[in-house]
C-alpha cells in the first residue's frame, strides 16, 4: 500500500512539474496564431527591426507580421522582466511607448503594457500603423 501511494505521489508531482514548466513557456506561439487567424502574414526580419533590437544588451528576438498597409512588430524576450530593462535601454522604445509609465516594479510596468494590449507573456507587440493599433491591441488581449 505504501509503495503504491509513493508511486501515485511521484506521478502527481511529475505531472504538476510538467504543467508548471509548460506554463512558463513563450507566449509567442499564441500571438503568432492570433495574428495569422486575423489575416496577418509573417515576414522576414528587416534591418530597421534589428536596429531597434541591437540598441539594448537584453536578449530579444524580433518578429514581423504584415496585413494590407500595417506592420506589427513582436519582440520576444526570454523573461517578462527583460521588457522593462529593454525599455530603459532603448530610446526608440521610450518614444514608441511614451504613454506607458516605467516607474515602479517590472510587474507594474508589464501590467500597464498588458492592459494597453501591448504585451502578452514574454512578448511585446507594437503596431506601427496607428490606424490599426486598437485592432491589434484587441488581438493581443484575446490571444
Amino acid at each position: 500500500m505504501k509503495k503504491s501511494l509513493k508511486v501515485v505521489a511521484l506521478l502527481v508531482a511529475m505531472l504538476a512539474m510538467s504543467l508548471f514548466l509548460t506554463a512558463c513557456g513563450s507566449s509567442y506561439g499564441k500571438i503568432e496564431s492570433a495574428l495569422e487567424e486575423n489575416g496577418y502574414k509573417k515576414v522576414e526580419t528587416s534591418s530597421q527591426g534589428q536596429n531597434v533590437v541591437e540598441e539594448s544588451d537584453v536578449a530579444v528576438t524580433a518578429h514581423f507580421f504584415t496585413k494590407e498597409i500595417n506592420l506589427v512588430l513582436v519582440l520576444e524576450f526570454k523573461a517578462t522582466e527583460d521588457m522593462k530593462e529593454f525599455y530603459a535601454d532603448s530610446e526608440t522604445m521610450q518614444g514608441l511607448l511614451k504613454d506607458i509609465q516605467d516607474e515602479g516594479s517590472a510587474e507594474e510596468f508589464y501590467e500597464a503594457l498588458e492592459d494597453a494590449g501591448l504585451a502578452k507573456g514574454n512578448c511585446l507587440v507594437l503596431c506601427l500603423n496607428p490606424l490599426y493599433a486598437s485592432a491589434v491591441a484587441d488581438i493581443v488581449k484575446n490571444a
